[in-house]
């Protein structure tokens, strides 16, 4: 997800202008209104063509906002960063016992826990559950289209007593993120099962095509496939009958891909036409927002959420390190802040950390003070130490070959591509031509030419968004492997001590230890530079104040983490 500079800005000038004109024309007296008992969310997301979380094709933001309260998981992330057991799923809070290099883990079910179809839930979704996930190598019975294996591939057992409603879950060695396992990755055995590895690995590479809902609930709200219009781009949940916990207090909720201009979001939100909005930071967006007051609430805050610049490690240039530390040399990123994000947040930063984020207590900047500020002089330098020649265009050349590389981002994100702009600008001036391309396919599945996952692609910028663990960042992060790798690591880098380290963390229990892990990690990933962190993104939610009981998630779960509490005041 990413963008460039003085183009957008002007863009966003008139785009404040329309806004203002639109909210003058569309306020409009809401506490005088009648309405049925539902809310449409316009998400400034895209629908998937997948709603299956363990492949590429859904690995998707509209996926973790749609399933949070459609799927079940042993733990639910809150607003606060902090990770709460679901109460409604068990009768107690899981226990975790360490003795030398085994940890169990305990899950206490509800009684009264089972899937909508009324199979009662039990020992046997959990491991099932881990079976599809504990590897990627189908040498040894795993299937090579999972996203990331990390944490599953610890687990030595999964073994129920009671019934099947106590589990015991055996790691060896201990895994320190044990909290982020199953969640959203907890499926049906009894439905999902289909008898052997290579028939599995079939129904995973298959997943749920979008057009047919999602097959499976165990929560608040369900998704069928009569609930998904593609063609519209929206999902409507509704309460699922079957659950046996705290039910929604709304009859209908339509997720809604929608614009992200900000003169229609803002109009959206003054006309009733959506009723809440989670829209991606733009100039001025967050100004014009603020005017709806009191009628549509605004809450703007940092979100677990940072863009970065990736390099694909196949490419004859990039794979040269002279050429990666000459891009971040010439890259002026405190600039690139104060003409993107810093618009509409001054107190936005550069950020120099991949495992944790400006607002977190265990961010640290591991750059050393290196890559600062941009040096287009010194970048040339390093290119021509490295045997490049400045051509008659101004673009560095080495054995024939142009340093002209391609930089694609996310189509619709404003920002992004205004960031994207700037980077292109900045890494001209030093001699290296870069060509942009807004990307709707970016996130495609392998079969896309142009998708991450096809690996045909120069540099990339984009988003990771994540939760407060950090474990999970060994699947991007990690040295690949070939195809049997459970891993999202795009670029094809990959350094043996970090790998090694990445493998300390994962088996440490000690929170203060993990920060340290962690940090040292990113602090190698400095001198391999496959990829630069940039800044971190804020997180807005607006929403109709007739809504009541709602409050974003800075997490990847999103706006939609406690759906089932929205209500309409009466």
């Amino acid at each position: 997800m990413r963008r460039k500079s003085w183009w957008w800005a002007i863009a966003g000038l008139s785009l404040a202008v329309v806004a203002v004109l639109v909210v003058t024309a569309l306020r409009l007296d809401f506490s005088g209104r009648t309405r049925e008992n539902s809310v449409v969310w316009g998400a400034d997301a895209t629908l998937p063509a997948n709603f299956f979380p363990l492949i590429a094709a859904g690995n998707s933001v509209a996926t973790a906002q749609l399933e949070v309260q459609v799927l079940p998981g042993p733990f639910r992330l809150r607003p606060d960063l902090k990770v709460a057991y679901d109460a409604d799923l068990l009768s107690a809070e899981p226990t975790s016992a360490v003795a030398g290099d085994q940890q169990v883990v305990t899950y206490r079910l509800d009684p009264a826990a089972r899937w909508n179809d009324g199979h009662p839930m039990s020992a046997l979704d959990f491991e099932f559950s881990w079976r599809i996930q504990r590897s990627s190598d189908p040498a040894r019975g795993g299937c090579p289209d999972l996203l990331s294996t990390t944490g599953y591939d610890q687990i030595r057992s999964v073994k129920g007593k009671d019934g099947g409603r106590t589990v015991e879950v055996t790691f060896s060695p201990p895994y320190a993120d044990w909290k982020s396992l199953f969640n959203q990755q907890l499926f049906p055995a009894h439905v999902m099962d289909r008898g052997s590895a290579a028939a599995n690995c079939a129904m995973i590479r298959q997943g749920w095509p979008v057009a047919e809902g999602i097959p499976v609930s165990a929560g608040p709200w369900r998704i069928d496939n009569a609930s998904v219009d593609v063609g519209q781009g929206t999902v409507v949940l509704t309460p699922d009958s079957a659950y046996w916990g705290r039910r929604p207090k709304l009859d209908r909720l339509t997720w809604q891909t929608f614009s992200s201009d900000a003169s229609a979001v803002v109009g959206a939100l003054a006309s009733g036409e959506i009723d809440v909005a989670d829209p991606e930071p733009q100039l001025d967006l967050i100004g014009q927002l603020r005017k709806l007051e009191p009628e549509v609430h605004t809450e703007v805050g940092p979100a677990l959420r940072f863009d970065h610049l990736d390099f694909n490690m196949r490419n004859v240039h990039l794979r040269q390190i002279a050429v990666r530390r000459a891009i971040a040399t010439a890259l002026d990123r405190p600039n690139l802040v104060r003409a993107t994000v810093g618009q509409f947040d001054p107190a936005a930063q550069v950020l120099n950390n991949r495992m944790y984020v400006n607002n977190q207590p265990e961010y640290e900047a591991t750059n050393d003070g290196d890559y600062e500020h941009g040096d287009a002089d010194a970048a040339r330098r390093l290119l021509e130490g490295a045997g490049y020649t400045l051509g008659s265009d101004g673009i560095y050349v080495q054995r024939g070959r142009r340093l002209s590389l391609q930089l694609m981002t996310t189509a619709k994100d404003r920002l992004r591509i205004n960031t994207m702009q700037v980077i292109a600008s900045q890494l001209t001036a030093a001699g290296i031509e870069i060509d942009t391309l807004p990307n709707l396919r970016i996130f495609d599945d392998k079969s896309t030419p142009t998708s991450l996952e096809s690996g045909e692609f120069d540099m990339a910028l984009y988003a990771w968004i994540a939760a407060p663990f950090v474990t999970p960042n060994r699947s991007i992060y990690e040295t690949p492997n070939g195809r049997s790798t459970g891993q999202q690591n795009y670029t094809g880098g990959g350094n043996p001590r970090v790998d090694r380290l990445f493998r300390d963390l994962a088996a440490e229990t000690d929170p203060a230890k993990v920060v340290t892990i962690a940090n040292r990690i990113d602090r190698l990933m400095w001198d391999d530079l496959y990829t630069i962190p940039l800044f971190q993104r804020q997180a807005i939610i607006s929403y109709n104040s007739d809504i009541v009981n709602i409050r974003n998630n800075p997490t990847y779960v999103g706006p939609g983490w406690n759906a089932n509490e929205w209500e309409l005041k009466r």
